[in-house]
């Protein structure tokens, strides 16, 4: 499925729906700590919170899907001069970019000063990590892109049926074993499980599997399991969240993990779905407004927790009005003006290497 300009218009389509689920996360999670569990505009936000925790591991996906492509060239130095040195960049500047934000705030807000041990800390976080707490995935997928030239080389010489296997093993070992462990904990500290191979308990699985998906076609009962399996993680994930929350007395996020059987479900039925939309749908024009969506996505992930902040300030809340109305509109608002932001800045040459 792509349009003349040969981009893949179902990746575009994800890319850019998994970058508006992070902000629908983001801003739900906003009010999230700090309502009441009993308050019923908690379970409004718990509800948007369970429904986007897909999106980091569609943004994996959509990694795997490319980077593991053996018929597209990628070499050692071109992954660590191109993409990776753009990553840094990028984690150097809005590192630099939120800690400016946080200090100058303090100062004008909370009349905090500004000291220079603030200033080296600030410095520091940069190569410690996160800066910011949305700058976590871009230290994660620098490790993901490190192993992708050895990752490569499985896929090169692969058959669907060993990266099927590898997909079992993590899902059974990466994901399935930590949860029962978990689980098991939790009702007694004696059922501990020792045994685990703690190599799958990453996020390679779902760089695998979007190869996978990408590149195999998935027989319709298959499918409609995994669709299934989706739907019920869904409704698992609000029902359980809300339950184990309320039974505590405070928020709980558990179930809200990345690395969870539920969200693993939750992004293949996402990816899948997507993935079989008929490309007729697609005009050229069509296709050409998605991808240039799509290209200033990584650059709308960096600059919307700023954005957020600027209009929770002018009362654009995730409670201005009904959260189940306010939730989405927020979320929309900090869409379009960072898409706005962003895609004009692109026309900027050096723009290139950190959005």
């Amino acid at each position: 499925m792509e349009n003349s300009n040969k981009r893949i218009v179902y990746a575009d389509l994800l890319r850019i729906i998994a970058t508006f689920a992070v902000i629908v996360l983001h801003v739900s999670a906003s009010k999230w700590y700090d309502t009441p569990v009993k308050d019923f505009n908690w379970q409004i936000y718990n509800l948007y919170d369970s429904l986007v925790r897909w999106a980091v591991p569609i943004f994996v996906m959509l990694s795997g899907m490319f980077f593991l492509n053996p018929e597209k060239f990628i070499s050692t130095s071109n992954i660590i001069k191109k993409y990776i040195f753009r990553i840094l960049l990028a984690i150097i500047v809005w590192g630099l970019f939120y800690q400016a934000y946080e200090i100058i705030g303090k100062f004008i807000f909370k009349n905090e000063s500004i000291t220079f041990k603030r200033i080296i800390v600030a410095f520091a976080k940069i190569p410690l990590g996160p800066p910011w707490y949305h700058l976590w995935y871009l230290y994660m997928l620098i490790g993901l892109y490190l192993l992708t030239p050895i990752y490569r080389i499985f896929v090169k010489n692969a058959e669907e049926k060993d990266i099927r296997y590898l997909l079992i093993l993590f899902f059974l070992f990466g994901l399935v074993l930590p949860f029962l462990k978990k689980v098991l904990l939790h009702f007694d500290s004696r059922l501990n499980i020792n045994f685990e191979i703690s190599e799958l308990i990453n996020y390679s699985g779902y760089f695998f599997a979007g190869y996978y998906f990408s590149k195999y076609p998935i027989n319709k009962n298959a499918k409609i399991g995994i669709y299934i399996l989706g739907f019920l993680s869904f409704i698992f994930t609000i029902i359980c969240t809300s339950y184990i929350s309320i039974k505590k007395g405070e928020p709980n996020q558990y179930l809200y993990g990345n690395l969870l059987p539920t969200t693993m479900f939750e992004a293949f039925t996402i990816f899948l779905l997507i993935k079989s939309i008929d490309e007729k749908e697609f005009s050229e024009k069509k296709a050409q407004i998605i991808s240039e969506i799509s290209k200033s996505t990584f650059g709308i992930y960096l600059i919307h927790d700023f954005i957020k902040s600027v209009i929770f300030m002018v009362g654009i809340t995730s409670d201005f009005i009904n959260p189940l109305l306010a939730v989405p509109v927020s979320s929309v608002v900090i869409f379009v003006i960072s898409l706005c932001i962003i895609f004009f800045t692109r026309k900027i040459p050096v723009s290139k290497y950190i959005m």
